[in-house]
C-alpha cells in the first residue's frame, strides 16, 4: 500500500511558472505571441529525443524524480520515477535536452490496453464510460520540467506538439487523458481545449496531492491545428487564442510522425529487468518480445 505523507508546500514548479507565463502572453489583447524566455532568447538550442534506450530512459526517469521530489510528490529513497507501463511496447517517453546536453524536460504517453491506464486508479468509472463509447484513450503522464528552464515556454509547446502528433498519427488515439493539479485546470481548459472528466481527488501516486481528470478530443485538437498551426501566435482559431497557434503547421506533421515512429523502440527485457519491472519483463519474454 502506498504511504500517504502530508504534502509539503514549495515554490511553484517549473511547469506552473511556464503555464502562468504562457497564459499571460496569450491573453494579451492584441499582437503576436513570441515564445521567448525572459532574456529574449527564443530557442536556446533544445533537442528533443525519443527515450529509446536504457541511458535516455534513465535520464528521463531521473529528471522526473528530481522535479517530483522537490514538490513532495516522490519518496526520497529512490532516484527515478518508473512504473510498469514503461515496459509496455507502445509507451512513448520524450526527453528534451538543453544546449549543454542536460536534461531539461520529459513527458510520457501511455496507450490504453488490457492493463488499463494509470488514471484507472483514481477514475475507473470515468474511463470505463469513455471505453464504452469506443474511445481510444492516451494518457499524458510524468510531465516534468527542470526548474532551470521554467522561463522558456517553447519547450513545453514542443513537448506537447510532439506527443500530439504521435498519438493521433501513429497510434490513432481519439482522446488525451491527463490528471492535473486543480490550479492548472483553467490553463488546460482555456488554452488547450481540455474538458473536465472527473472531479478532484487525492492521488496516491504523488503522495496524496489533488488531481482533476481532464480529457481532450484529439479530432477537435486537429481541427484547431489545421486552422492556426504554424502561425506563431498570429492566428485566432475557432476557439480564440489557443496554444495550438504555436504548434507546427499541419503539413509538417507527417514528417515529424515518421521520425517519431522510426526513433521509438520498445523496452527490451533486459532493460525492463534493470528498471525493476520484473513481473512485466517476464510477461514480455513469454510473449516473445
Amino acid at each position: 500500500m502506498t504511504e500517504i505523507r502530508p504534502l509539503r508546500l514549495h515554490r511553484p514548479t517549473a511547469v506552473s511558472q511556464m503555464l502562468r507565463a504562457i497564459r499571460e502572453d496569450i491573453e494579451r489583447p492584441a499582437g503576436a505571441w513570441p515564445l521567448a524566455s525572459k532574456d529574449g532568447i527564443e530557442n536556446p538550442g533544445y533537442v528533443i529525443r525519443v527515450a529509446a534506450n536504457r541511458t535516455t530512459r534513465e535520464r528521463a526517469y531521473e529528471l522526473a524524480h528530481r522535479v517530483y521530489l522537490a514538490r513532495g510528490y516522490a519518496a526520497e529513497d529512490g532516484r527515478m520515477i518508473v512504473a510498469p507501463y514503461d515496459a509496455d511496447s507502445k509507451t512513448l517517453t520524450l526527453l528534451a535536452e538543453d544546449d549543454r546536453g542536460e536534461a531539461a524536460g520529459t513527458v510520457t504517453l501511455v496507450f490504453d490496453g488490457p492493463r488499463g491506464l494509470p488514471c484507472d486508479e483514481l477514475f475507473p468509472n470515468e474511463l470505463a464510460e469513455l471505453r464504452r463509447e469506443g474511445r481510444r484513450l492516451v494518457e499524458v503522464t510524468r510531465l516534468a520540467i527542470d526548474k532551470a528552464h521554467a522561463n522558456n515556454k517553447r519547450l513545453l509547446v514542443h513537448l506537447f506538439n510532439f506527443i500530439s502528433v504521435y498519438a493521433r498519427r501513429i497510434e490513432r488515439g481519439t482522446d488525451f487523458i491527463i490528471e492535473v493539479n486543480p490550479r492548472h485546470v483553467a490553463f488546460y481548459r482555456r488554452l488547450m481545449l481540455f474538458k473536465t472528466q472527473g472531479a478532484e481527488r487525492p492521488c496516491p501516486r504523488v503522495n496524496g496531492a489533488p488531481a482533476v481528470l481532464l480529457k481532450l478530443d484529439l479530432a477537435e485538437q486537429a481541427a484547431e491545428i489545421r486552422a492556426v498551426g504554424g502561425s506563431e501566435g498570429r492566428a485566432r482559431g475557432p476557439n480564440g487564442r489557443t496554444l495550438y497557434a504555436q504548434y507546427m503547421g499541419w503539413a509538417r506533421e507527417p514528417e515529424l510522425a515518421a521520425w517519431l515512429k522510426a526513433e521509438h523502440r520498445a523496452m527490451p527485457h533486459a532493460d525492463a529487468a534493470h528498471f525493476g519491472l520484473v513481473e512485466l519483463a517476464d510477461t514480455l519474454v513469454q510473449a516473445g518480445t
